[in-house]
């Protein structure tokens, strides 16, 4: 083997490491698309964010 091939192998990350670091990252972009999810099903809060809020009494159904 080359000194090139040796320093490329060197400078690669292993692969369980980088293995580990895609399956984080996936778990962390799955974590927020469930929080963002839902944060937005909650029609306090999606009224929140478009302006028209809906008060505590008027998500309550009528007895």
């Amino acid at each position: 083997m080359s000194e090139i091939d040796t320093s490329i192998r060197q400078d690669m990350p292993d692969r369980r490491g980088a293995m580990l670091n895609g399956v984080l990252r996936l778990v962390a972009i799955g974590a927020m698309a469930l929080i963002a999810s839902t944060l937005l099903s909650n029609p306090r809060i999606t009224g929140l964010l478009w302006g028209n809020a809906v008060s505590a009494t008027q998500s309550q159904p009528a007895r």
